[in-house]
């Protein structure tokens, strides 16, 4: 669990970003190896053990969508599943994190699943293969419908 003093931490640590962009996006995904771990940020990631937290929050809960209220900002994280035949089950878990700052509205679930289609776009092996290149592709897309 994180701590008040952790969160005003992790606050200190993003306030610019969030004041400069409507959101900072973060695409995780739970390796069998070494557990939940990010493959994308939009900013560079100050606070890895906040996301990573996040991210097995995410990724070990039977729910689809998760919404966390940290105060001063919050999140919204949406877990994916897509077809792979090599871990068990032959399904891959991501992870679309959307941090905002709380002077900005939820983005609803409609909107999210205009998000979860857009990713879905991006080529299956290239989603497998932690394509930055089209993770930031991905990124510049869902920015220009939001901003």
């Amino acid at each position: 669990m994180i701590k008040v003093k952790q969160i005003t931490e992790v606050y200190e640590n993003l306030k610019d970003d969030l004041n400069n962009f409507p959101f900072i996006l973060i695409i995780g995904k739970y390796d069998h190896f070494l557990g939940p771990r990010t493959l994308f940020s939009s900013i560079p990631c100050r606070d890895d053990y906040f996301i990573r937290n996040l991210l097995r929050d995410a990724l070990n809960s039977k729910l689809e969508y998760i919404f966390s209220d940290f105060g001063q900002f919050y999140s919204q994280t949406y877990k994916i599943e897509v077809e792979n035949s090599n871990p068990k089950g032959g399904k891959q878990l991501y992870a679309i994190i959307i941090l905002r700052d709380v002077k900005y509205p939820l983005i609803t679930i409609l909107h999210f699943k205009r998000i979860l289609k857009t990713f879905y776009n991006i080529n299956h092996d290239k989603i497998l293969f932690n394509d930055l290149t089209a993770f930031q592709s991905f990124f510049k897309e869902i920015s220009n419908i939001y901003t």
